[in-house]
């Protein structure tokens, strides 16, 4: 486990919360089943290996079974991976971007696929087809480009497109165009507003979609999360409401939500069920 001493004089990392000293965070694990956190500054042999608490450690290559470079960070001694979905609520896109060469394969239902590619660090496309849409006007096709313009540790803002079109269609489709900001964390937590704009019929809707929703990591697997729009206009206002839930390993996550109208004649509510993995 991690925390034990290293026979030989190595010792492990503290219990303590800590980050990275720089770069990413790197596991190594010892044939032993000793787990150190840090990094690796020299591949030679000893490797030398910088722990979390600052101190070097150098270890023979015979005793090392693998050395991992980890997306997440460490919560009072424990690993918590990255949100392998993290560039999204339960639909709508946050202010932060996928890396370059990574990429989301989303299925909604399972029956909706949505995949995400980062192009750059700042560029992502995305899109799918629904498996089960389909007949005289063609095949639904969405297509979702994003940018993003500002990034730091604490604000994440993008800029993008949701375009959808029939590919039996003469028209030229519906699109959404919007920007969005994350407030908090690259991954654990944050809160989440943008506004977009329709067209459709070849002109564009004079009145905002607005989104509010917030990721909260309670937990090495869990998120509590909620997404929210409001659509002004027409003298009364109707939108959504969610919360619910994302599950999460490494590499896959699950979302199950609860679904339900503002304004209007609701009172109904649906599930919403998502599967995701990233790479």
């Amino acid at each position: 486990m991690w925390g034990q001493g290293v026979p030989g004089g190595e010792r492990a990392a503290g219990s303590g919360s800590a980050a990275s000293p720089q770069g990413h965070l790197q596991r190594l694990l010892l044939l032993n089943g000793t787990v150190h956190f840090g990094r690796v500054l020299d591949e030679g042999d000893p490797v030398r290996f910088e722990l979390t608490d600052g101190e070097v450690v150098e270890i023979s290559r015979e005793r090392i079974v693998r050395i991992e470079t980890l997306q997440g960070t460490l919560e009072l001694g424990e690993f918590w991976p990255a949100d392998p979905n993290a560039s999204r609520l339960f639909f709508a896109p946050t202010g932060r971007s996928l890396s370059a060469g990574s990429g989301t394969f989303n299925a909604y239902y399972g029956l909706l696929p949505f995949a995400s590619i980062g192009v750059t660090d700042r560029f992502t496309m995305a899109g799918g087809t629904p498996l089960f849409f389909g007949g005289s006007d063609g095949r639904l096709l969405y297509l979702a480009p994003k940018v993003q313009v500002i990034r730091s540790d604490q604000v994440q803002v993008a800029t993008g497109v949701l375009a959808l079109h029939f590919t039996g269609d003469s028209d030229d489709g519906t699109y959404l165009a919007y920007g969005v900001a994350t407030m908090g964390s690259t991954s654990n937590s944050g809160i989440t507003a943008g506004i977009g704009f329709g067209r459709s019929e070849g002109s564009w809707s004079s009145q905002p979609a607005l989104v509010l929703g917030a990721d909260i990591r309670t937990s090495r697997r869990v998120k509590l999360m909620t997404e929210n729009y409001l659509f002004p206009g027409g003298g009364s206002a109707t939108g959504l409401v969610s919360g619910g839930v994302r599950i999460m390993g490494e590499r896959l996550a699950a979302d199950l939500a609860l679904v339900a109208p503002l304004g209007g004649d609701g009172g109904f509510v649906l599930p919403l069920v998502n599967f995701s993995f990233g790479w």
